[in-house]
């Protein structure tokens, strides 16, 4: 296992027999602008975002539910190859290390005191460990997602 089964941040190569101008063909068909509010009957791109060049940042389009945990992907296109990287939001990201900090510094302040409040040790010890594995979880699921459907796209 490595660190990045543990953070939510993915980085990888992917290469393919595609020139660059090929490729940001085949992204750019598989991209549109990014809307606020959406048609679900409409047909849609599998990604939105922009694409500048031999850079791009997108992110899966959800129809059906939301979540915070989606990953920002961003790439750079090369001859041969694109360089992804998959990310939290900064905002989700800056929420996530302050509730994750703060359930952890209850805990051990409910851990050094006196012993009756074991029982708020465990409880901020489970609102850490549920926040913690869900926002995982969440950030896996769909990083998989997009990360699968820019293979087929690109090998």
């Amino acid at each position: 296992m490595t660190v990045s089964s543990f953070i939510p941040y993915d980085k990888f190569v992917i290469e393919t027999k595609y020139n660059s101008f090929e490729i940001q063909g085949i992204i750019t068909a598989n991209v549109e602008p990014r809307r606020w509010f959406r048609n679900p009957l409409e047909p849609y791109a599998f990604f939105e975002g922009q694409i500048k060049g031999e850079r791009f940042k997108m992110r899966r389009v959800l129809i059906n539910y939301r979540t915070s945990f989606i990953p920002v992907i961003e790439g750079r296109i090369r001859d041969g190859s694109v360089k992804v990287v998959m990310r939290l939001y900064c905002f989700v990201a800056f929420f996530s290390a302050v509730w994750l900090v703060f359930t952890a510094g209850m805990a051990i302040t409910a851990l050094r005191s006196d012993s009756k409040s074991m029982t708020m040790f465990f409880v901020f010890l489970g609102m850490f460990l549920f926040y913690y594995s869900l926002g995982i979880l969440l950030f896996k699921f769909e990083a998989k997602k997009a990360k699968l459907f820019l293979y087929d796209l690109l090998v």
